[in-house]
């Protein structure tokens, strides 16, 4: 009833998953999305399936001084339905989703692995760490120059980029325009198999506030 996966009841046969079991999320499940909750850290699933089941499942992978806390699947993953996620952040890089398979992995053209809108919510928030002074209406940035207006000389380019191009791990940032306006989270997937990717894999900042 809670959508843990650390519930023992929330699973047939109920009991709570451990390292070598395989997780299976079909139709019964729809009504109840599943989070991945930080008391499962260090269980490795053999497989993944999910076929049928419509809900989102949320991992509660973080990101901190010593890097990324990652799920690990021991064997394939099949995404056919539903949808990845990780938690939200407000002003410090807390969550992201961070996943490796060391089988193949397929996500079918109904199944959704998605960040949008879990980065920094606001550039007024994170200006201060990458760039840029707050004031003013600004818009989101990442990998390039956020446009700032500061109502006297026009729109500049004063919010810097930030994070690494080649590899990039960081948040997205939101712009303030008409409302505080949330930046794309982040996904990281280490296939070490083969991938086939038919669904979709979306990091996009969203628009909280309807604005011109």
């Amino acid at each position: 009833g809670d959508g843990l996966a650390s519930t023992a009841e929330n699973w047939s046969p109920a009991g709570t998953p451990v390292s070598g079991d395989a997780i299976v999320l079909d139709a019964r499940g729809n009504g109840h999305p599943m989070r991945w909750d930080a008391a499962m850290k260090g269980v490795s699933p053999a497989s993944w399936t999910q076929d049928g089941y419509t809900e989102s499942v949320t991992f509660e992978t973080v990101y901190d001084a010593e890097g990324f806390d990652k799920v690990t699947i021991a064997g394939d993953v099949s995404l056919m339905s539903g949808s990845w996620t990780h938690l939200g952040n407000v002003n410090d890089a807390l969550y992201r989703l961070f996943v490796e398979v060391d089988g193949k992995m397929t996500v079918g053209a109904d199944a959704v692995i998605t960040a949008e809108g879990l980065g920094f919510y606001s550039q007024l928030t994170i200006a201060k760490l990458y760039g840029g002074d707050g004031a003013g209406t600004q818009g989101g940035t990442h990998g390039g120059r956020g446009a700032k207006n500061d109502n006297a000389t026009g729109f500049t380019t004063r919010l810097d980029p930030y994070g690494y191009c080649y590899a990039p791990e960081m948040l997205g940032t939101g712009g303030n325009w008409m409302g505080d306006l949330n930046g794309g989270g982040a996904i990281r997937l280490i296939v070490n198999g083969k991938l086939t990717l038919e669904g979709t894999v979306c990091a996009d900042g969203i628009r909280n506030t309807v604005g011109n």
